[in-house]
């Protein structure tokens, strides 16, 4: 009977899914040093200690008092109920339960366990009596207990354990069998009845009860196995056989564009949306999915223009003189500056710069006198008529984009990922660090693009997070041994240079000669580095450890480091002058006629190779040429005014 009973019980613990391990009938052992603990006796004398941390989840009965049996109460004095016996088993369950396999872990997990048993006892009364052949079966719940170290101390002792895991609910529940069966059923059948519940179940007695105790899915297993499946239904759309489906199942008919996305907002017929037209992100105009739509590229008289299908590219737009002996280009929709006129009296002496203003027969200047300005671009195109192509920098390098109070960054602060632009003033005076510290997380700002202060709508840019160079790390600002602001790297790829900050293909390279320079430091390495490269050729400015040339497919260029003429143009040359050294690099006559090279799709990087910790500060790239020892000094002598590196 108690076999019967205990097998009965642990098969209604199994569906609840709490234990991996269900035990049987446990005793409380001592052995000879003096440890108390729970074991099951195996055969032969063996017995098996009671693991909890073995199993992901554990419980096991014991008795936990003597199991009466006693004629039954109401019918002790009754003529013929010397047959009917009240056999009473008191049975403790002990428990170790999972907190991951609780639907919900709070102060209340206990008592939900508690309840949950309950439950599962009081049900499928009919199933146990005729599992035991008795007359009725009480399972009673008489008391539980949550206090894991009372538990614990009472089933265990000496064994040098405080208590189970905290992952656990570790408790005990009381239980009262009360049983009621005829005296003949107790010598022999008792302990020889059917436990499974499945074939011990009434199933012809009140069927539609018995049934509607099944799950859909164990109603459709049965009837299937007995009966057999349906046969499947043909899917179709638009009237083609496209699959079957098992009868009674749900089928998906996935509805996708050619780019394998799911479409459609209707069931039958299964409608797909209009394709969205954009012209550089802004919605111009819709077209039914799979139709062909023109998009017109005009300028602004009306004429066709564009020759390539995304990005439609408008081509540049020729500048040049009457006598045809110069020219220039500038973009499409933009504005062409002219730059002032050098005027030299006939024995060379009295240069000024002029700006053109024809009176009114036209053919007379009048000259103002020059005002070159402060800033290092501005003095070079006003005075010596040679424009930048692009100049990125921490500081304003340019007197109108200072004028202006245009930014030079745009900083991502790592804490949201929210983008901010900010002038050098800011970058400065604590308003960078203060928006940075703002957004918490490791309060690191990482700059995400430096903008061009020549006014020709190109930026030096990375857009991938994990790339981007840092400016601020933990509400610090990073600083230079001067205590100017500088970038620190934070991988090797550098930054691209392209238009608005996400076309690195559209840098057209240039006039045949120019030049660049660049602020920064080389973090101590014998690794290559780059100034510039297009897929590491063509490249200017390479260091490494080789004696190889530091320029690939750009001629011979001169380069001068921190105010002085370097002895040749090998790498080695240059690795000793910029490693983890605060430099400023000037290199001038550059050979940019290889502009097959220099317009491949992934675009020009600026510090590219630079090793992790490296730091930036300034970067211009010339489209014309800076070969003049004038220039040359102008260029040194406004680096060494600000950076004082040298």
């Amino acid at each position: 009977m108690l076999k019967s009973l205990i097998t009965y019980l642990n098969l209604k613990l199994d569906l609840l899914n709490y234990f991996d391990l269900t035990r049987c009938l446990v005793e409380l052992k001592e052995d000879s040093e003096g440890t108390k603990q729970p074991v099951e006796y195996i055969s032969s004398g063996d017995y098996d200690v009671i693991d909890w941390d073995e199993f992901n989840g554990v419980s096991y009965w014991r008795l936990r008092d003597e199991i009466t049996s006693d004629r039954t109460e109401e019918r002790k004095y009754k003529a013929g109920s010397r047959n009917n016996i009240e056999t009473t088993i008191p049975l403790k369950l002990v428990f170790a339960v999972p907190r991951t396999k609780l639907t919900e872990d709070d102060a209340y997990s206990f008592d939900r366990i508690r309840q949950t048993m309950v439950k599962q006892f009081a049900i499928d009364d009919d199933v146990i009596k005729t599992t035991l052949q008795a007359e009725s079966v009480r399972i009673n719940v008489v008391t539980a207990n949550s206090d894991a170290k009372e538990v614990w101390e009472e089933e265990t002792d000496g064994t040098g354990t405080f208590e189970p895991k905290y992952e656990t609910i570790f408790g005990s529940i009381d239980v009262d069998v009360v049983i009621i069966s005829k005296h003949s059923c107790l010598p022999t059948e008792c302990d020889d009845v059917e436990s499974d519940i499945i074939r011990a179940f009434n199933w012809c007695g009140n069927t539609a009860v018995t049934i509607g105790r099944l799950t859909e899915a164990q109603q459709d297993c049965i009837s299937d196995f007995l009966c057999g499946s349906p046969d499947p239904v043909q899917i179709q759309v638009n009237g083609v056989n496209t699959d079957t489906a098992a009868s009674g199942t749900t089928y998906d008919q996935e509805i996708e564009n050619t780019d394998g996305t799911a479409v459609g907002t209707a069931a039958n017929p299964s409608v797909v949306g209009d394709v969205q037209i954009q012209v550089n992100g802004v919605n111009t105009d819709t077209a039914p999915a799979e139709t062909t739509y023109n998009q017109q590229i005009l300028n602004l008289n009306g004429d066709v223009m564009g020759n390539e299908a995304n990005p439609s590219i408008i081509g540049n737009t020729t500048i040049r003189n009457q006598a045809n002996d110069w020219s220039d280009t500038e973009f499409a929709e933009g504005t062409y500056t002219l730059g002032l006129q050098r005027v030299v009296d006939s024995d060379g002496s009295n240069v000024d710069t002029v700006d053109y203003k024809p009176i009114a027969d036209g053919a007379v200047f009048t000259c103002t006198p020059a005002d070159y300005g402060t800033r290092i671009l501005s003095v070079l195109r006003r005075q010596y008529c040679v424009d930048a192509l692009c100049g990125f920098s921490l500081r304003y390098i340019d007197d109108e984009w200072a004028a202006a109070g245009m930014p030079v960054i745009r900083v991502r602060r790592d804490g949201d990922n929210a983008e901010a632009d900010f002038t050098p003033t800011e970058i400065s005076d604590g308003t960078l660090v203060a928006w940075v510290v703002a957004g918490g997380g490791t309060e690191t700002g990482y700059i995400q693009r430096f903008y061009d202060q020549t006014f020709n709508y190109f930026e030096l840019f990375q857009n991938t997070a994990l790339s981007q160079a840092e400016i601020v790390k933990f509400g610090v600002l990073f600083g230079d041994s001067q205590g100017n602001p500088v970038a620190i790297t934070t991988s090797t790829t550098g930054y691209q240079i392209g238009a608005n900050g996400s076309n690195p293909s559209r840098l057209t390279l240039f006039s045949p000669n120019g030049g660049l320079w660049a602020v920064g430091r080389k973090n101590n390495s014998t690794s290559i580095s780059r100034l510039i490269s297009n897929g590491g050729n063509p490249a200017v400015g390479i260091a490494d450890t080789t004696s190889n040339p530091n320029d690939i497919g750009t001629g011979t260029p001169t380069t001068y480091s921190n105010g002085s003429a370097l002895a040749d143009s090998n790498r080695d040359t240059l690795q000793t002058a910029i490693n983890n050294t605060e430099f400023a690099v000037l290199m001038t006559a550059c050979d940019w006629t290889d502009s097959a090279h220099w317009r491949l799709t992934q675009g020009i990087l600026a510090f590219q190779a630079f090793p992790v910790g490296s730091q930036i500060s300034e970067f211009v790239l010339d489209k014309k040429n800076w070969t003049s020892a004038t220039i040359v000094n102008e260029i040194y002598s406004d680096l060494q005014g600000y950076y004082g590196y040298w």
